[in-house]
């Protein structure tokens, strides 16, 4: 049946993507970590009187499963159940992680994957809000509101100008990583 990869960290697209492909089908079911094989094989083997197609869709498969880069014990499982029930069941893999989708692509070899990443001027756009530079911010502004929605940019606006005045106070959370302190500083 038809196995698709979706990966990335524009939510939104990923999102409509997933619910243009779910509404190809009649029924579709979404399994989300912490993945246990006996719940997984019951879901993936049950099948309806009618025969009903219905669409599988796995998110953040390798969410527990990777030690070193190599699957372990319980993964190892999954992954067999996963590859017994591609011949025969319609699979969405949905992927937050970019760097993981190497992972699906050394058992699911042909599989198509498509990704979905915020653009790069978006984060351009952030940079650039300073003082003295409101004609190049509301450029950038302008550019990135076409191609996001304006909540996400709204939410990333209201982010950035609660680190800027954590810079300013210098209160900065155990989260922020030296680079950001002193590229926040600067701004």
């Amino acid at each position: 049946m038809s196995i698709t990869i979706l990966y990335g960290d524009d939510t939104q697209a990923l999102e409509q993507t997933v619910a243009k492909e779910r509404s190809k089908y009649p029924e579709a079911l979404r399994l989300t970590p912490p993945f246990s094989y006996q719940v997984m094989e019951e879901q993936l083997s049950h099948t309806d009187l009618f025969g009903t197609n219905r669409l599988f869709i796995i998110e953040n498969f390798f969410y527990l499963g990777l030690v070193r880069a190599k699957p372990t014990k319980p993964m190892e499982g999954l992954i067999t159940l996963v590859k017994g029930a591609i011949e025969h069941l319609p699979l969405l893999f949905i992927e937050p992680d970019e760097k993981k989708v190497k992972h699906y692509k050394t058992f699911l070899k042909d599989s198509p994957s498509t990704g979905f990443t915020l653009p790069k001027y978006l984060f351009t756009f952030l940079d650039a809000i300073k003082p003295g530079s409101l004609k190049t911010t509301h450029t950038l502004y302008e550019r990135a509101l076409q191609e996001n929605a304006a909540e996400l940019l709204f939410y990333f606006m209201k982010r950035r100008v609660r680190d800027l005045i954590n810079a300013q106070a210098g209160t900065f959370g155990n989260s922020t990583a030296p680079w950001q302190r002193g590229k926040l500083s600067q701004q």
